[in-house]
């Protein structure tokens, strides 16, 4: 008989009221070149057609929950995941098709890290709210953007996950792994596709 291989990345698509971008993100995860993951689903309780648009495929393993913010269904996920490396993806945004087979090269030579961020492509405005500085902005190239993190899934579990709050929950979970001395390392490939050109982003939309 087979046995179960676990996937070496967990991937988690939290999402809420994306009906209309989600195919396309669930997409880029499916058409990737490196193939040994899961992709985990959290609808944070949308009231559009998001389930019906996720059922339509197979591979996808999907969760409802009640609403409430972008850092409690990312946390849901992170405690069903089975991946040796725990990564996301948000609804409107995509993988280039390279993105998990850049990041597994990198990771299985470098096994001390414990949290790899960066390489993101913008479309649309660079700019968002600066956490630290409150009414300014700051450019998403100095940001930690989430959907770049690639996190050995024993420490993002041991840690607690992301701190519950509804802005800037990924920097907090990036400062989090600095203050207790982790090891993190900035990689600089854009194959993460961050976009902002519609008229709402998942931070906003939560």
């Amino acid at each position: 008989f087979l046995l179960f291989m676990k996937p070496f990345f967990t991937i988690i698509l939290a999402t809420y009221n994306r009906a209309e971008k989600i195919d396309k993100a669930i997409e880029s995860v499916l058409n990737q070149t490196y193939t040994n993951y899961e992709l985990i689903v959290v609808d944070d309780g949308s009231k559009d057609s998001t389930k019906t648009h996720v059922k339509k495929f197979s591979n996808v393993i999907y969760i409802k929950k009640k609403h409430g913010n972008v850092a409690q269904a990312r946390n849901l996920g992170i405690k069903k995941a089975q991946g040796k490396y725990i990564t996301f993806i948000d609804s409107d945004d995509w993988y280039k098709k390279n993105h998990l087979e850049h990041h597994y090269n990198i990771i299985t030579k470098d096994n001390n890290t414990d949290f790899f961020y960066g390489g993101v492509k913008v479309r649309g405005s660079k700019f968002v709210p600066d956490f630290d500085h409150k009414g300014k902005k700051i450019n998403v190239d100095k940001c930690k953007s989430c959907g770049t993190f690639f996190i050995k899934s024993t420490i993002l579990k041991k840690v607690g996950g992301f701190p519950n709050l509804p802005f800037a929950e990924d920097y907090m979970l990036f400062k989090k792994f600095k203050s207790e001395g982790y090891k993190t390392k900035r990689l600089y490939k854009k194959t993460y596709v961050y976009d902002r050109t519609g008229s709402s982003s998942i931070t906003k939309n939560f």
